[in-house]
């Protein structure tokens, strides 16, 4: 086994998608404030947020695969740093969750796309019609088609989560769902039965393994693996 190495203009590569046969390698997709920072640095030639890999065995730059097309019906497309990661392959198609940069906001985003079509010419990518205000945590593909983990926060503080499959990326049911005093941040199917991992917003919180279990505190179920029987 040999191995070569590829030097980009970038900061790291942080997943890659399949698209058609084609293999693509995502880097961080700049907001405003990279964005002047590679400016001033004059790298903004340099820098792409996909790199396309060619049958010479190299990468090469696709500066028109921006956030914009990337991460289509978003308003923070391009006016956030984003990165591409859980990236899933379905039949010739990417399954992927793009997370922004959270900043100031309470709660962060990350929204789910397919991309079918990423050739120059024809792009074709699309946000994957689960609810609007839907974070989306983890996601998987099987025989059965595409399972998507997401959480919703609750008026009265609990987090609902949820798991949608589909096996065409447009249609989709419910197979899950349950509320918690936190979010699912990822989870896995063995068989008939769904296993959540916990997680928190706050790396700094108590976790269960470090508080009783009968309190009312926000990070008593943080860290809990949780079992669904699908059957």
């Amino acid at each position: 086994l040999t191995w070569k190495v590829q030097l980009l203009a970038g900061w790291r590569i942080f997943d890659f998608l399949m698209v058609n046969g084609k293999l693509y390698a995502t880097d961080i997709f700049a907001g405003p404030g990279m964005h002047k920072w590679l400016k001033e640095r004059q790298r903004t030639d340099l820098h792409s947020a996909v790199y396309e890999y060619e049958n010479s065995g190299q990468f090469k730059r696709r500066p028109d695969l921006d956030g914009a097309n990337m991460f289509p019906e978003t308003k923070l497309a391009n006016n956030r740093a984003a990165v591409i990661e859980r990236s899933a392959q379905f039949i010739q198609s990417s399954i992927y969750v793009a997370a922004f940069s959270q900043n100031q906001d309470n709660l962060p985003t990350r929204v789910a796309y397919v991309a079918t079509q990423l050739e120059s010419d024809q792009v074709k990518v699309e946000r994957l019609a689960l609810p609007r205000d839907a974070i989306v945590w983890d996601l998987f593909v099987d025989e059965q088609g595409i399972w998507v983990l997401f959480s919703q926060l609750l008026p009265n503080g609990n987090w609902l989560n949820q798991v949608w499959r589909s096996v065409d990326a447009k249609n989709w049911v419910s197979v899950a769902e349950f509320e918690n005093l936190t979010f699912a941040r990822s989870f896995a199917k063995i068989d008939q039965t769904l296993y959540f991992g916990m997680g928190s917003l706050n790396d700094k919180i108590i976790t269960s393994c470090q508080q009783n279990h009968d309190t009312k505190k926000p990070g008593q179920k943080v860290g809990d693996i949780l079992r669904f029987n699908l059957s």
